[in-house]
Parts: structure tokens; C-alpha cells; sequence
């Protein structure tokens, strides 16, 4: 129960996003695995309004995946959302004409794309190809170092599977090297054995000619 609940609130970290309300052309869709109790949403609204943001629960809506109940405990808010057609229809009738973008939580996955595709806007962030690279603190320390940025003492780790993939390609670059090797040898003594059949012959036929 325990590992459901930190799950749950890595899933409402983008609860922070309220604070771009104090942007007036803002307006916000928050979604999350659970519908907040009355009085967090008061709360909410109290703190905006003390940072300067006038009606505040007016600019912005939330939204709970109507099936996040009926799936697993460890699927991702976005899957939830993907698997919840009203909340979907919801979202597309509200950013339907508007100019409006997705905002990703820590990374984007391909879930997000499939969202953004979904719903017919952008996603505010890299493809996930290069999200999942960058997201890594060696891959974010060696792009640091390409452009001569200052980078604090440490060492590059690469992950378990690029190591095991190094490995067998190292292993791969041997065993050719070494099939290499064997060629170049036969064909070596392959030579010298013409060579010496050649002058075997070329005694023979001098012997012939001395006769």
C-alpha cells in the first residue's frame, strides 16, 4: 500500500504547474490519479490568490482518468488517461482551436507522444529517444564535456545492457580479427607451398634438360 501511495504522489508532482496561473493568457488542465479532497482544493485556490491570481478555480480544471480504478496499480497517469475516453474527449473539448501544449512529467516516453497525438498538440519536450538518453546523468555529463562546459569531477557509468552490447561487440571485433589471422595464415602457407612445388619442379625440368 505503501509503494501505491509513493506512486500515486510521484504521479501529482506536476501540481507545481498551478503556479503558471500567475501568467494571465494561462489557463491550466491538471490531471490526477485521484480526485484531491475539497478542502486541498480550497487550499490551492487560497495560496493563488494570495500570489496574485484572481479566481483561480476558474482557470483551471482537473481531470481523473475515469478507469484509473479498473487498471493496475503501477500503470502510468498517462496510460490511465489513454485508457479513459471521456476524460480524452474532455481534454480535446476544451483544447479544441486553443493554442495548447503537453507538459510531460521528469521525461517523455511514448506515451506522451501517443497522448499528444491523441489529443492534436504538441508535447512540450524532446522525442523520447533522446529523452531516455539525456535523462541519464553520464549521457547528460558527456554533452556537457562535447560543447567544453565545465562539469563537476565524476566518471561516465554507462548502463548494464550498453556494457554487456560493448562487450559482445568487443568480442566480435576478436573472434573476426582472429578469423582474420587464420586466413591470412592459410593463405600464407598456401603460398609457400606453391612456392616450393614451383622450384620442385623448376629442378626437375632443369634435370630434364641436363639429360
Amino acid at each position: 500500500a505503501s509503494a501505491a501511495t509513493a506512486f500515486q504522489f510521484a504521479e501529482a508532482n506536476q501540481m507545481a504547474r498551478l503556479c503558471d496561473l500567475s501568467e494571465p493568457l494561462v489557463d491550466l488542465i491538471l490531471v490526477l490519479p485521484a480526485p484531491p479532497a475539497a478542502d486541498v482544493v480550497n487550499y490551492w485556490n487560497k495560496i493563488l490568490e494570495v500570489g496574485g491570481v484572481a479566481n483561480p478555480a476558474s482557470r483551471y480544471r482537473i481531470v481523473v482518468p475515469e478507469n484509473s480504478n479498473r487498471l493496475p496499480p503501477n500503470t502510468t497517469l498517462t496510460a490511465k488517461l489513454l485508457s479513459s475516453p471521456k476524460s480524452l474527449r474532455r481534454i480535446q473539448s476544451v483544447v479544441h482551436g486553443r493554442l495548447s501544449y503537453l507538459v510531460p512529467g521528469a521525461t517523455v516516453s511514448d506515451e506522451e507522444v501517443d497522448l499528444a497525438v491523441q489529443l492534436g498538440i504538441p508535447v512540450l519536450g524532446p522525442p523520447p529517444s533522446v529523452a531516455r538518453t539525456l535523462s541519464r546523468k553520464s549521457a547528460a555529463r558527456l554533452l556537457f564535456k562535447s560543447v567544453n562546459a565545465n562539469v563537476a569531477p565524476g566518471a561516465e557509468i554507462e548502463p548494464i545492457h550498453k556494457i554487456i552490447q560493448n562487450q559482445k561487440k568487443q568480442q566480435q571485433l576478436q573472434l573476426q580479427l582472429q578469423l582474420q589471422q587464420q586466413q591470412e595464415k592459410e593463405r600464407e602457407e598456401e603460398e609457400e607451398a606453391l612456392r616450393i612445388k614451383q622450384q620442385q619442379q623448376g629442378r626437375e625440368g632443369d634435370n630434364n634438360n641436363n639429360n
